[in-house]
């Protein structure tokens, strides 16, 4: 086929050196044009082969972080409810002691004995003394406890 066409430039006209020389020229050009073909093809293929393994990686990574973010929402709720539920315990512990101790001021208010008409008889101070120490000296002891428990102190 090159030998055809070196012919064809010939019987045309052209010396044959220059006919030759169009026949390597034409050779060089197709030869460069299926060697850059080549090159775009690799090139194109690896650029999509390296886009799907950076998308995967991403992608994985992404699914790495959501589970690590999932983890860590479920553990913030796991301590949430745990702080909850011992506020809830504290604060019927606490209402308890609230309560007894009112009501121990209301007893000894109520076994003082009533005043006479007229006259102001001799309160029992020392037992009233000694009750509401009581009850005072159980809620510094809920206290106490209640702050001991979180590790607070109280003065």
């Amino acid at each position: 086929m090159i030998s055809a066409l070196v012919a064809w430039l010939i019987q045309k006209g052209l010396p044959g050196w220059v006919a030759k020389l169009a026949v390597a020229a034409l050779i060089l050009i197709i030869v460069a044009a299926l060697l850059g073909s080549a090159y775009a093809l690799i090139r194109v293929g690896g650029e999509k082969a390296g886009a799907a393994k950076v998308e995967t990686r991403m992608a994985d990574q992404h699914t790495a972080a959501v589970a690590d973010a999932r983890h860590d929402e479920q553990m913030a709720q796991a301590a949430t409810n745990r702080i909850g539920a011992e506020i809830v315990q504290r604060d019927a512990v606490t209402a308890a002691a609230t309560r007894t101790t009112i009501e121990d001021m209301h007893h000894a208010f109520d076994a003082a004995p009533p005043a006479a008409a007229g006259s102001l008889p001799a309160a029992p101070i020392d037992e009233l003394r000694a009750r509401l120490n009581a009850a005072i000296d159980r809620a510094s002891r809920a206290a106490d406890s209640a702050a001991a428990a979180d590790g607070n102190h109280a003065d």
